[in-house]
């Protein structure tokens, strides 16, 4: 179904309009951008983008296309072939269906499916298989509006479906399987369709008895029998339950008073961005307009550091990944000002490139203090995107005055890839920032700092191929933390290509994955060792996005992972993969309540109400125009096991202290025992708090806690730490400074939800 959808979306066949003016035709109540008055900068730059979209370059604009389409039917009218017309009356339908216009889409289907004949030549019995299929995936959206949204809870869209996640209504899913099986009477091959059977069936409470047995999968296959705390979903008790479109999620103080704030992104540039103040008593608030964040719009992902070492958490946003042609979008800097307030810094920083990116990272990698910026753009040709020239990948490095100069070229780092992923880490423990490149439809890429040359000039020289980590060649995110806990960083690289793989039959066992993830090992030597098929996971995962933290506190960090892909038949349950002692991932997701099934994007992992253990907030919202959806943020029931919460302050190195890493050694009753983490705001795809919360399992007692500070290879060493406390450390302190660390119980004043109002 995939397929067809994209065909849709990149038909050369449309025409195309150019619509202009202050056009904001969206869900209500979907953060947007408004006429008034005249605007600058940024604002001016975003808002101007957004006037001048025109379909199919934008082809997440489905609105448009629907003006397009009927267009387009109406000119075909008048003296078309009859084939020609229906088409034109297809291709509607699908634009109609993408922008939540359900019940016309589903008349038009109808008709088509009406008007066709049974003994028709091949080409058309594929289309009548077409027709089927649509009409299911019609239905199943029709009962996603009318269920997940209409009538939304903390637990809809979330697998497995307790009762009040359950369809109310059972029309939707109903007729969509009616329409699936006779899709699959005549292709009973239809992976795609076998898939959705079964989760359908699972919304009406009739699986397995309405699934035909040679039909049926066991959605429980990898995580049967796991056990695990059971998350609760909080977005919107706690007053985070932002509605919008695939984009960034960002977890941090951002106005310094010690509570953990969320700031979030869509990628549509009439949806607004949000920035959410946490409050002991109340909840978050809104604080977007305050801020001056007002007209700042768009944005696909988003990372936080103190770039000018002012003590303030600063944010960038990425722009146009994904988006093909109308992805010709700039990424945006946010200086923070003090009190909430931020101030876009873009063109006065020297960062105004418009080039479609999904990924980027903050690191000092010349070792000097101050925080540089690597950003991955989407530069290939294509089915996605065509060609891109001149929109190679940037390392910008931070001239310490506010502003930045790129030195890609200069620093050995021409790179031409469709670029999805991409992380510092040290790879080979030397003091020097590395740089691993995950791309879409190649070759991945391991860069390795070899230092300044005589002129001072910093260079990086290419060894994925060496190192063994050039795969797989379809990957998108990608983290690099201390999986096994020897003090060296490991890989997880997460398989994408959504193509081949036939998800219901990796389930029932009839076909080897064939887009797993893959983890590599570091094996201190220079080289990495897949391991994927020794941890668990030779399987295929649909990850868009992940990020790392020790959900349980045993002193090893557990992956989440955010799944789907454009279209709404792309289904499936986020992943909880919980590190069990460094050798292995046990799939937790049905024991956790954390297996969401909308479109995930941004990750952040990080003690958000500070009762001392690791919450998930997780962005939703698919790409199409009716495909919005709100944020989750999963309370984490936590356990008796202990822990320790550090916030860095670099003085030498950068402030952020990002790059620092970390080894807190614990007495236990069977002995001593290490843990390594680093400061870091994660994985590829989202962004924790740089505060860590670190698990120390059954530790009895802290008995040391090394610091080796980006810039050194000789640690400072703390003792005399409790369990169970906050500390501040600044480089080169004498001792460590204890904070304030309270659970927080506040919630958002409660409010009336309509729900409703969000669909178009």
């Amino acid at each position: 179904m995939f397929k067809i959808f994209r065909n849709i979306f990149l038909s050369g066949s449309l025409l195309m309009l150019l619509f202009t003016g202050c056009n904001r035709d969206k869900p209500h109540g979907v953060p947007s951008v408004t006429c008034g008055p005249p605007l600058t900068g940024m604002k001016f730059i975003l808002d101007s983008l957004y006037k001048q979209q025109i379909f199919p370059q934008n082809f997440t604009r489905n609105d448009l296309a629907v003006k397009l389409c009927q267009q387009r039917l109406t000119l075909a009218e008048r003296d078309s072939p009859a084939v020609f017309i229906n088409q034109c009356r297809m291709e509607l339908a699908y634009q109609l269906l993408f922008n939540n216009q359900i019940d016309t889409a589903i008349s038009i289907f109808t008709n088509l499916l009406y008007n066709s004949d049974k003994s028709s030549t091949s080409k058309e019995e594929m289309s009548r298989r077409h027709l089927f299929t649509a009409l299911a995936i019609s239905y199943m959206r029709k009962g996603e509006v009318q269920n997940c949204l209409t009538n939304h809870n903390a637990t809809s869209c979330i697998y497995p479906f307790d009762a009040a996640a359950l369809h109310l209504d059972p029309s939707g899913s109903d007729s969509a399987m009616v329409y699936l099986l006779k899709a699959l009477d005549e292709n009973a091959e239809s992976d795609s369709n076998v898939w959705l059977l079964n989760l359908l069936a699972m919304t009406v409470n009739k699986y397995p008895e309405a699934v035909p047995s040679k039909f049926r999968v066991d959605l429980e296959k990898y995580s049967r029998g796991n056990v695990f705390p059971r998350f609760r979903n909080i977005a919107a008790e706690k007053g985070v339950d932002y509605f919008g479109h695939f984009g960034g999620a960002d977890v941090e103080d951002f106005n310094n008073d010690g509570l953990p704030d969320v700031f979030c992104t869509s990628s549509n540039l009439n949806e607004g961005v949000k920035l959410y103040i946490q409050t002991p008593d109340s909840g978050f608030i809104d604080f977007t307009q305050k801020a001056g964040l007002s007209g700042i719009t768009g944005g696909v992902n988003t990372i936080h550091a103190d770039f000018d070492n002012d003590g303030l958490n600063d944010i960038f946003i990425m722009r146009g990944g994904w988006q093909g042609l109308g992805g010709v979008q700039p990424a945006s800097l946010l200086k923070n000002l003090g009190n909430g307030k931020f101030e876009d810094v873009t063109i006065k920083a020297g960062l105004l490139s418009f080039k479609p990116s999904h990924t980027a990272c903050w690191g000092d990698f010349n070792n000097d203090g101050l925080l540089d910026l690597f950003v991955g753009h989407e530069n290939n040709d294509n089915e996605f995107s065509g060609p891109f020239p001149g929109r190679s990948c940037e390392l910008y490095l931070n001239n310490g005055n506010g502003t930045f100069s790129e030195v890609s070229d200069k620093c050995g780092l021409k790179i031409d890839n469709f670029v999805k992923g991409s992380v510092w880490f040290d790879y080979n423990n030397d003091g020097k920032l590395d740089l691993y490149i995950s791309n879409f439809g190649g070759k991945n890429l391991l860069y390795r700092n070899e230092g300044p040359d005589i002129n001072g000039t910093w260079h990086f020289t290419e060894v994925a191929g060496i190192a063994g980590v050039q795969e797989p060649q379809f990957s998108f995110p990608v983290a690099a933390f201390d999986i096994n806990q020897d003090g060296w960083d490991d890989l997880y690289v997460g398989g994408f290509d959504i193509d081949k793989v036939k998800l219901a039959s990796e389930y029932q066992g009839k076909v080897e994955p064939v887009s797993p993830p893959k983890i590599f090992i570091n094996q201190k030597n220079g080289t990495f060792k897949e391991m994927s098929a020794a941890y668990g996971i030779h399987r295929s995962i649909y990850a868009m996005a992940l990020n790392y933290g020790d959900l349980d506190l045993d002193g090893y960090p557990d992956l989440y992972l955010a799944t789907g892909f454009g279209d709404y038949s792309a289904l499936f349950p986020n992943i909880l993969l919980r590190n069990v002692e460094g050798r292995q991932f046990a799939d937790v997701t049905s024991a956790s309540g954390t297996g969401h099934l909308q479109k995930g994007h941004g990750i952040a992992i990080c003690d958000i109400d500070h009762d001392g253990d690791n919450d998930i907030f997780a962005r939703f919202g698919g790409f199409l125009s009716g495909d919005g959806y709100w944020s989750a943020l999963f309370e984490n029931p936590g356990n008796s096991n202990k822990w320790i919460s550090l916030k860095l302050e670099g003085t030498k190195a950068n402030r952020s202290a990002i790059g620092s890493r970390i080894k807190v050694t614990v007495k236990t009753a069977a002995g001593k025992h290490d843990i390594y983490t680093k400061i870091g705001t994660g994985g590829s795809y989202g962004a924790s708090s740089l505060q860590q919360l670190i698990g120390l399992g059954k530790a009895e007692s802290i008995e040391s806690l090394e610091i080796i500070w980006p810039g050194t290879t000789t640690a400072q060493i703390f003792h005399s730490l409790s369990l169970n406390k906050a500390y501040w450390i600044k480089e080169n302190s004498v001792s460590p400074q204890e904070l304030p660390y309270a659970p927080i119980r506040g919630k958002a004043p409660s409010k009336k939800k309509m729900r409703d109002s969000h669909v178009m």
